[in-house]
């Protein structure tokens, strides 16, 4: 900002009320799969700390495949064309904040986790931490939201 006025100006627009509910938002978020869910999850009342603090939301999706799906599929599974990578636990949670999530997912499947980082823009990403229930043919686990900026 070269003077006070245009910082003025500035903070005046940030601070406008746009007169929007959370609701009326037009949000990026991928499709976050059948409702199915094991009710451990649905009581899973844990935050990912960004920018934003979003909660964990649970997902369900039928698969019945001999591995994670892969990339592709993933982004079959969730409707995207976003760009999408994979973390390891560790990757994902190197200071220990999220234990609780990851070991009830993890004891609701098979034992294995895959985590997927969903790119929708420069700082808006999803993180999807999930579980395979092979005698289920279905993945299940919890999403976040996340802002990094």
């Amino acid at each position: 900002m070269s003077s006070d006025e245009e910082y003025s100006a500035f903070l005046e627009k940030a601070n406008q009320d746009t007169n929007l509910t959370k609701a009326d938002i037009s949000n990026p978020a991928t499709k976050g799969g059948a409702p199915d869910v094991p009710q451990a999850l649905l009581e899973l009342d844990e935050y990912y700390v960004s920018d934003s603090d979003e909660p964990f939301e649970p997902f369900s999706f039928h698969w019945d495949g001999p591995h994670f799906p892969s990339i592709e599929e993933f982004k079959s599974l969730i409707d995207s064309q976003a760009e999408i990578t994979t973390l390891d636990a560790g990757e994902f949670d190197p200071r220990g904040y999220y234990k609780k999530v990851l070991s009830v997912i993890s004891d609701l499947g098979d034992g294995d986790l895959k985590i997927y980082r969903v790119q929708h823009d420069n700082i808006r990403a999803e993180y999807f931490i999930m579980s395979r229930i092979p005698s289920l043919s279905k993945v299940i686990g919890a999403k976040a939201r996340a802002v990094e900026t």
